[in-house]
């Protein structure tokens, strides 16, 4: 897994038709590729803690990066699904990035692991710090291909080869401050960068709540906000999408290593090989370069799988997947019963081109979080293959939007206000009001953060 990887950041892509990742391609020739696979929210931490989890933000209760009130899910009533594995006969590890309460020494380790190899925070790209198995110490060299190297390792020499095994291979890369290796600086400087193929950066936010002009212009212009911006030539922030871009080169070297560790080792046929991120990116698209809200270029994710024994090479997995199917659906393919708690399905016939039942539509969610209070107001969205619904906490008519997904994917023309659309947007509200009750869901996105530092106080 990637951090803030884009959907669109994958071999073939019609926007990086010059990007290298061939382990990846390998990935997407001999398995499946996932075209429409979302987070239920677009931010590491509340994302990271769905996939373990297989629940919404708003019932792990990770709704920030707030990591000095070591917000996390209480692992105990929540337990993420490597511990499930565990339980059940596997060997696991996690790899790489958890990025949620920053604890140190043997504080540290979350439940589900057999090895523990990570960092607080962030993390560092060069020299870091990092957690062995609760033991810290600064490494030398670059936090990609120690991350790479240790994964292998554990592979090759530490797990125990009796049982089945389950590894979290999670990358700081390609999180900025956009560092790629040193091999790799130089790498696409000749390359044209082209705005999104959808056209979502033709963004002038008409007929659009006011809060999005103000995020657009900044927090210094409210209360003078014209109700059309001027669209903005396209002028791509180079470092941002060429350091990304750069950053995959190390990723795509590790997997391919492990790739032919599968192979020499003959245990590809019977291994599930995921690709994925943990949000999607910006990149130009409606003018911003984060994530978060609840556009298609945050809530979208890469997710390509390989299971030669169950999906055919080289499909293509049509139907909508969320990060809450994740844990689900390995644990479907495990043979292992999902806890009650687990809010997603398992998609495993999906991927084997099985007859199911497709995924109707599926809630997405943001709560403003304390390292970026400008991002703009909490809101919720229902997504269909056709429609999508936004609609800030307020429920206000101003701060609803409405888009067809299939006349409009860039998400610029909002139809909420357009009474032709009436019908649609009074289903669009019902199945907003149905996922709501479905999942329990609650604006309070504090409760966790109150447990914790009650927790604390009794501590």
């Amino acid at each position: 897994m990637t951090d803030d990887g884009a959907a669109d950041m994958l071999p073939g892509s019609t926007r990086y038709p010059f990007l290298q990742m061939p382990a990846v391609a390998r990935l997407m020739r001999e398995g499946s590729t996932a075209e429409n696979f979302f987070v239920s929210y677009s931010l590491c931490s509340p994302s990271r803690a769905s996939i373990l989890t297989g629940t919404y933000a708003h019932t792990h209760g990770v709704t920030t990066h707030d990591t000095g009130m070591k917000m996390e899910p209480d692992w105990q009533k929540l337990p993420p699904f490597p511990e499930i594995l565990r339980q059940n006969g596997y060997t696991t590890a996690f790899v790489g990035k958890i990025h949620m309460a920053d604890l140190t020494g043997a504080h540290q380790i979350r439940p589900g692991y057999d090895l523990w190899f990570s960092f607080t925070g962030q993390g560092e790209y060069f020299n870091p710090r990092l957690n062995e198995n609760g033991c810290e110490s600064r490494a030398e060299g670059y936090m990609t291909d120690l991350l790479n190297e240790r994964a292998l390792r554990w592979l090759e020499k530490e797990r125990d080869p009796s049982k089945p095994f389950c590894l979290l291979l999670w990358h700081k890369a390609v999180h900025e401050d956009f560092s790629p290796a040193p091999r790799h600086r130089g790498q696409y400087a000749a390359e044209p960068l082209l705005p999104p193929t959808d056209g979502s950066h033709h963004e002038t936010f008409c007929g659009k709540p006011e809060w999005l002009r103000v995020r657009a212009l900044g927090p210094e212009h409210a209360g003078s906000i014209p109700t059309v911006l001027p669209e903005k030539p396209w002028v791509p922030r180079t470092n941002n999408i060429l350091g990304m871009l750069r950053g995959m080169s190390a990723v795509d070297e590790g997997l391919s290593r492990i790739l032919d560790y599968l192979d020499q080792a003959n245990l590809a046929t019977n291994t599930i090989v995921i690709f994925t991120s943990d949000n999607g990116s910006y990149l130009g698209s409606h003018t911003f370069y984060d994530k978060r809200l609840g556009y298609d270029a945050a809530l979208r994710i890469p997710f390509v799988l390989r299971y030669p024994a169950k999906v055919p090479a080289g499909s293509r997995m049509a139907e909508m997947g969320v990060n809450v199917d994740t844990a689900q659906t390995l644990l479907d393919w495990a043979g292992v019963p999902a806890p009650d708690h687990q809010q997603g399905r398992s998609l495993t016939a999906a991927f084997e081109g099985k007859p199911h039942a497709p995924r109707e539509d599926f809630l997405a969610e943001y709560y403003v979080d304390d390292n970026y209070p400008y991002a703009g107001t909490n809101m919720v969205a229902v997504r269909t293959p056709d429609w999508k619904l936004i609609q800030a906490e307020d429920a206000k008519p101003e701060n609803t939007e409405l888009y067809d997904l299939k006349k409009d994917p860039a998400e610029l023309r909002n139809l909420a206000d357009d009474s032709s659309h009436a019908p649609v947007l009074r289903d669009m509200l019902a199945r907003l009001e149905r996922l709501k009750q479905e999942t329990r869901f609650t604006w309070d996105r504090d409760w966790r953060r109150r447990e914790i530092v009650e927790k604390e106080k009794r501590r």
